[in-house]
């Protein structure tokens, strides 16, 4: 793949990232409380930081190994956070990964994304499977996939270590077939 398909819903527009958001991209990540519920995004963030992240996603997505989309306004083009596919295409699968900045939590933004890039996945990528985890104490991020329609797959207790504590990680996911029959007319 070597562009990353923009998606739009009905308040946001999921795009790759530019260069020219690394400024921005810093106001929303540099924040500890972000951090600490993710597994690679380190804090203090700097610019140094930014940019090479969005190097980075250019390579992964040249390498078709990671899709990941700017999360912006639609209307005022203002970047909220990222949502992240990444790919097992061996085996049929992805693993979602996805962040909003703390300014804007609470209006449904990465729930309307994840689904959006739950279609994308299922129906444009083809992929069997797609699951996502978070760390136990992120309620918000279960939330999301919960809502999205994925199931509790287990708990990974004292998997990772974060800033020299150990976190359990818990597991969700969904088969494609899950996701037809959730988006059949006959279960709306």
């Amino acid at each position: 793949m070597n562009e990353i398909p923009e998606i739009m819903t009905e308040r946001l527009h999921l795009r790759g990232y530019r260069m020219e958001d690394a400024p921005e991209l810093v106001l929303i990540v540099n924040d500890k409380e972000i951090a600490s519920t993710t597994l690679r995004i380190p804090f203090p963030y700097a610019l140094k930081d930014a940019e090479e992240w969005i190097l980075s996603t250019e390579r992964k997505l040249v390498e078709d190994s990671e899709i990941n989309w700017a999360i912006t306004n639609r209307f005022s083009n203002k970047l909220l956070g990222t949502i992240t596919l990444v790919l097992n295409k061996e085996n049929g699968n992805a693993e979602f990964g996805y962040f909003i900045g703390k300014m804007f939590w609470g209006n449904g933004y990465c729930t309307e994304a994840a689904k959006a890039v739950l279609k994308f996945a299922f129906e444009d990528l083809k992929l069997h499977r797609v699951h996502g985890s978070h760390m136990k104490k992120n309620l918000a991020s279960a939330k999301v996939l919960l809502n999205i329609g994925m199931s509790y797959e287990g708990t990974q207790w004292g998997h990772i270590k974060k800033w020299d504590q150990f976190e359990d990680i818990v597991l969700y996911g969904m088969l494609k077939e899950d996701w037809d029959r959730l988006n059949s007319p006959a279960f709306k």
